[in-house]
């Protein structure tokens, strides 16, 4: 009798087989929609800063929080390390190394990012 009503009943397994072909393939999507609604916001966030005098980027005001709560030793350990606002840097792409001058963070920022907009102009 228990074969019998096996028989007569569909098997479901076999009748709507699972999506194997491609298996995480909707974690990449779930992560990449995770990246650029992090982004979008970020964006926003930062569009918003610019727009007014009173707030401060997201990013800015996280990076304050942070180092308002980290302990002296620690502040003092990454000053050592690595230095205080000015830098040196070196920019490294496929015509070579480009050593930029002694500058501050912002003066970085604004021309690293001039050469990024040049280079996609």
């Amino acid at each position: 009798m228990r074969d019998r009503r096996r028989a007569e009943m569909p098997d479901t397994a076999m009748a709507h087989p699972p999506h194997t072909a491609h298996p995480g393939a909707g974690r990449g999507r779930a992560a990449a929609a995770g990246i650029l609604a992090g982004a979008a916001a970020l964006g926003l966030g930062e569009l918003i800063a610019a727009c007014s005098a009173r707030w401060t980027s997201p990013v800015t005001a996280v990076a304050e929080a942070f180092v308002d709560r980290v302990p002296r030793p620690v502040k003092d350990f990454g000053i050592r390390t690595f230095g205080g606002d000015d830098n040196t840097i070196q920019v490294v792409d496929a015509s070579g190394v480009e050593a930029w001058s002694r500058m501050s963070k912002d003066d970085v920022a604004r021309r690293l990012a001039a050469r990024i907009a040049a280079a996609l102009a």
